[in-house]
């Protein structure tokens, strides 16, 4: 979401809101549904003033197109004065899922990274950068150790050193889940908010 500076939230905040819309069908199909409320009566009301000319107009904002509207003081009042009702509603619960699913969850998982990042140097000492490779290794790999991974670091093939290092990962993960979880089940940082593992 684009930040806003009407003093709401205060700098650097930014409530991303727009993902909560994108990871839910549900979320986007309310979206559509809520700009439709205005923009499908407004275009069924402009449909009789809108024709297209032989001649391209230049518009004051310097816009060039054939398309010539005549309804200015007829649909005036409707963009001018709006029923936003729906709107603002719709946005009031996209805040506050945002705040009470998307940024939690955001929050517990940025918690257990840095704890599993953490644990991961216990076993092996790595820059940051290094364990959050390894991190999503294990992610994307179903916590198999890869060839490239390993060819860039031989340690890691050493025995016991990567089935301690999936462990460790896995526990710091848990810290926050049901027992019954996996590791890889928590590891999406870009699973939908409120989508249980």
């Amino acid at each position: 979401m684009t930040p806003t500076y009407d003093g709401v939230t205060p700098d650097p905040v930014i409530l991303p809101v727009s993902a909560v819309i994108s990871d839910d069908a549900g979320e986007r199909r309310n979206y559509d549904r809520i700009l439709d409320q205005v923009s499908r009566p407004l275009m069924q009301q402009a449909r009789e003033h809108l024709t297209f000319t032989a001649k391209p107009t230049t518009y004051p904002d310097g816009v060039v197109s054939n398309l010539e509207f005549t309804g200015n003081d007829k649909l005036r009042p409707t963009w001018r004065s709006p029923n936003l009702g729906p709107h603002v509603a719709y946005l009031s619960n996209i805040i506050r899922r945002t705040l009470t699913e998307q940024m939690r969850e955001q929050t517990r998982y940025l918690r257990n990274h840095v704890r599993a990042r953490n644990a991961l140097k216990e076993v092996v000492e790595m820059p940051d950068h290094q364990a959050d490779r390894v991190l999503r290794s294990i992610e994307q790999n179903n916590a198999e150790l890869s060839n490239v991974l390993l060819k860039q670091m031989p340690v890691l093939g050493e025995p016991g050193v990567w089935s301690e290092i999936v462990e460790s990962v896995s526990k710091a993960f848990h810290t926050d889940a049901p027992e019954n979880n996996h590791v890889l089940d928590r590891y999406h940082p870009s699973r939908p908010a409120g989508t249980s593992s």
